[in-house]
């Protein structure tokens, strides 16, 4: 009780360098927290089912396959395989989009493709018309609140929301509309972005990706994946960006350590005769450290009491108007209560250990050397 007392008299003593310490480690747990939660979003999506097996014709020079354009005659090079070897092909339009003041990714394909090459099943509701009528998926129904009879606008047209579906990866959260309500919303140009290819029953997969791969119209331009692996591939690419934001929270981390060690240090360099009278006057060494940890422990608190509601402050601004977008794969970042519960814990570890490395350097000056000081 002693230590909690001189620690929070210290503390209130000066109370302007107080704020600014509380406020330098709260800034580097709301860094830490943002890093962390997305990292969470990200690995809930990496926890989810893969596609089909469809073979994937795509733009292989973007990054953002909705840049892309795949011009008809890819199209007709896959329908040339049919029946025999391709028993569908299905283009796939989508772009992200502002949609009632929401950042979404809107798709289109053909209403007949939607259960067998597109993996959607439906919840609630019905499937739209063409025209004026859209689906949502569920994880955006979740997100944004929308419901059945909800009115999107989407590029300056009200489009109403006749059902929910559910489906694997990304397109759990988008809009999707018949391929003709895309064409006439936003004109026959650039409406194909990928096209999926059924392989026909009996015929032999490897085969039909070679044939595709060496046909002149997509030879040299364009790439043919097995769905799974292009699944696979941006799966990794996830998974590396996954790891990045782990360490870079963790260094965020050592931040924490490295500014407890620097404030216990500032504190006993510029306070050597107090820290030494302490001992004069009956303090072990083991005591005045007792206190210097609880004072710091006691700075890393507040900070994270500070930080953790300024970081779902933060989230819930960042993300008001939809998920964000990572690789075509939409997260949306919260702070719950496990998250809280891990990130205390480093908190007081961290600033445990940085306050432990200090105070036992410092403290083992003497008491005459520190009253002289």
């Amino acid at each position: 009780m002693t230590a909690l007392r001189l620690a929070l008299a210290d503390l209130g003593f000066d109370r302007l360098r107080t704020a600014l310490s509380i406020a330098g480690l709260a800034s580097v747990i709301v860094c830490a927290m943002l890093l962390g939660a997305t990292a969470n979003a990200l690995s809930d999506f990496l926890d989810a089912p893969s596609s089909g097996s469809n073979l994937l014709i795509l733009d292989g020079n973007y990054v953002d396959p909705s840049d892309s354009n795949l011009p008809d005659e890819v199209s007709r090079a896959a329908e040339a395989l049919q029946p025999q070897l391709v028993s569908r092909v299905s283009p796939l339009f989508f772009r992200q989009l502002r949609v009632n003041d929401r950042l979404v990714q809107v798709r289109a394909a053909p209403l007949t493709d939607w259960a067998t090459t597109q993996h959607l099943a439906l919840q609630s509701g019905r499937w739209p018309g063409i025209g004026h009528e859209v689906v949502i998926g569920e994880g955006l129904a979740a997100s944004a609140g929308w419901n059945l009879g909800t009115v999107l606008i989407i590029y300056g047209r009200p489009m109403t929301v006749t059902g929910t579906y559910r489906s694997p990866g990304v397109a759990f959260a988008a809009v999707y509309m018949p391929l003709e309500s895309a064409r006439d919303l936003f004109g026959p140009e650039r409406l194909t972005q990928i096209i999926s290819v059924q392989v026909a029953p009996g015929a032999d997969a490897p085969t039909v990706l070679a044939r595709l791969a060496s046909d002149p119209a997509i030879s040299g331009r364009f790439a043919v994946f097995y769905e799974d692996v292009y699944t696979r591939r941006n799966t990794e690419m996830l998974r590396d960006l996954l790891g990045l934001m782990h360490v870079a929270s963790g260094l965020a981390f050592l931040a924490v350590g490295l500014g407890a060690y620097m404030a216990t240090a500032l504190h006993l360099a510029e306070r050597p005769r107090e820290s030494a009278l302490l001992r004069l006057s009956g303090f072990s060494r083991g005591q005045v450290g007792a206190y210097l940890l609880l004072r710091t422990e006691m700075l890393a608190a507040l900070a994270f009491c500070v930080g953790v509601p300024l970081a779902s402050a933060w989230m819930g601004a960042l993300y008001a108007q939809g998920p964000a977008y990572v690789f075509n794969v939409p997260v949306r970042p919260t702070v719950d209560s496990g998250l809280v519960a891990v990130f205390g814990m480093m908190t007081a570890l961290s600033a445990f250990a940085g306050a432990a490395i200090s105070a036992a350097g410092l403290l083992r000056a003497s008491v005459a050397q520190g009253l002289r000081s």
